[in-house]
């Protein structure tokens, strides 16, 4: 399982483990923002989402009061 903290001002991986970091590296700019801008919405703590190199990646989050 691949775990990292995000700043989500701009999807600023703050820390993470290898795997995680791997697949951020995988990640355009605009896979982060688009991202960033999908966890940001999100009510619940659970996406599922397609890279632009059709990367199917299956996330779960949490919010951070400080992240507000």
């Amino acid at each position: 399982m691949g775990i990292c903290i995000l700043r989500t001002q701009d999807g600023t991986n703050i820390l993470s483990n290898e795997l995680a970091h791997n697949y951020l590296n995988m990640l355009t700019h605009e896979d982060r923002q688009r991202l960033t801008q999908i966890i940001c919405g999100q009510q619940v703590n659970f996406v599922d989402v397609l890279t632009s190199t059709h990367t199917n990646l299956q996330i779960s989050f949490v919010h951070s009061p400080l992240s507000q």
